[in-house]
């Protein structure tokens, strides 16, 4: 128990001696721990960072000028001279090609047509010989009926006479005293003479008859020479002439219409073509501006570089968007500047 407690006793001093320290280093810690945050409350705050002054100036840049000293714009100009000529011989050979290119019709009906106008004519004007027989026929029988009424009155006046004796015979036949074999006799006679006058009448008729069919016959064949004939050979080969004449003129309006096509679509395919040279050409010149004109900015240390002039239709495509005039303070013209550069 001794021995136990003398150790102890030995002990005791190293074990406090070590818990000081740890003691006095924790102290320590805290109050570098106090010194740095109270340092870094009162130190002043860092200075803002420094501003870089930006480039603030602006270019200025006549376009149009600029553009007609560039060595493409002289081919340009030259392109679109003759873009303007082929859209002009575009134009003149579209309207010929309409002119000449007729729409196509189906003949059947205009055939049709013609027949039936024939057919039209030729009853007009068979109504009409009609109308000139009838009149001719009335003038020649109003010309010949004296002497077809004379001839008439002629048989007639031949057999008036002894018709009305023996009609008065008979009639008083009692107070004449005539027998039954003298009135048979006068009977018989009466009714010869009466038959022979009818048969010289009739004969007269008829012949009368003749003589105006025979005048009809004549006028007919008189106005036959009048009315055209369509279904002779003469008039079948006049025909057949015909149609090969229209179907040659068809034909070369035809071939003359496919020669106008073929050359407008040439002339329009050279137009595509002039138009992409003209796009490449202005792309050229486009980019080359560009090109010195950033070359200019970074020497002159410019922000921006505006157009100062708006261009003429036919470069309108070459100038940026903001293509309008400009006026500003302090402001550098580059223009002549861009055109050395151009010109090196």
């Amino acid at each position: 128990m001794l021995l136990e407690k003398k150790q102890q006793d030995k002990e005791e001093p190293s074990t406090r001696n070590r818990k000081a320290l740890i003691g006095g280093l924790a102290l320590a810690l805290l109050l570098l721990a106090g010194g740095l945050i109270l340092f870094f409350r009162t130190a002043s705050p860092p200075p803002p960072p420094a501003v870089v002054e930006q480039e603030t100036a602006i270019g200025i840049v006549d376009l149009e000028r600029v553009s007609k000293e560039h060595e493409a714009y002289g081919q340009l100009t030259e392109l679109l001279a003759q873009r303007e000529t082929l859209v002009l011989e575009i134009g003149r050979f579209s309207a010929l090609t309409a002119a000449i290119n007729p729409p196509d019709l189906k003949e059947a009906p205009f055939q049709m047509a013609a027949v039936q106008k024939d057919l039209q004519k030729k009853r007009a004007l068979e109504q009409e010989l009609a109308r000139e027989r009838r009149r001719a026929l009335a003038a020649w029988e109003e010309e010949t009926n004296p002497e077809f009424l004379a001839r008439k009155k002629a048989v007639e006046d031949e057999y008036q006479n002894r018709l009305v004796n023996i009609e008065m015979k008979l009639d008083n036949r009692k107070a004449m005293g005539l027998s039954d074999n003298e009135t048979a006799v006068l009977a018989d006679e009466l009714g010869r003479l009466r038959r022979e006058r009818g048969e010289k009448l009739e004969a007269l008729f008829a012949a009368r008859e003749a003589e105006i069919r025979a005048k009809i016959a004549a006028l007919a064949a008189q106005d036959k020479t009048r009315i055209p004939q369509t279904n002779t050979a003469e008039e079948a080969a006049r025909q057949r002439a015909e149609a090969e004449r229209r179907n040659s003129e068809a034909l070369a309006a035809r071939l003359q219409s496919l020669e106008m096509k073929e050359i407008l679509r040439r002339k329009k395919d050279a137009l595509e073509a002039k138009d992409e040279e003209i796009r490449i050409i202005r792309e050229h010149i486009r980019k080359d501006i560009e090109a010195k004109a950033a070359k200019l900015a970074l020497v002159h240390r410019v922000a921006m570089i505006l157009v100062k002039e708006t261009v003429g239709q036919e470069e309108a495509s070459l100038a940026p968007a903001m293509s309008f005039p400009v006026i500003a303070p302090g402001s550098v013209d580059l223009t002549d500047e861009l055109i050395a550069e151009l010109k090196k």
